[in-house]
């Protein structure tokens, strides 16, 4: 249920993630390997690198595996206080985010579905 998401590298050039920032409220950030190491929101700060800007995050606190469940994602955002939560890979490489509207809207398919007696 994850879906990808546009990350950058500490290395990128502002500019190309302002522009991103433009439309989206945060990028996440990765390393060379595709390591998650945090996320930038916008408006950046003129003279400041990406690094210096970013919000670090510890992965195995603020992400989840690609493996896990709605429930461990849903888990995730209420213990972090956020509304997307990072997947990753088995070898903790970023994939994409699950977002709290995606959860709210396959638990609404449920819904439907129970109250339509569809159990498929």
């Amino acid at each position: 249920f994850w879906q990808p998401a546009i990350s950058f590298r500490l290395q990128s050039q502002g500019q190309e993630i302002e522009t991103y920032l433009a439309n989206n409220p945060y990028v996440w950030i990765t390393d060379e390997e595709h390591h998650l190491q945090g996320w930038l929101s916008s408006p950046l700060s003129p003279g400041r690198s990406a690094a210096q800007q970013m919000t670090a995050v510890d992965p195995t606190l603020i992400a989840v595996k690609q493996e896990a469940s709605l429930s461990e994602a849903l888990a995730t955002m209420l213990d972090q206080g956020i509304l997307r939560v990072p997947v990753l890979d088995s070898a903790n490489r970023f994939l994409g985010e699950i977002q709290l509207e995606d959860i709210a809207h396959f638990a609404s398919r449920l819904i439907r579905a129970g109250e339509n007696g569809d159990r498929g």
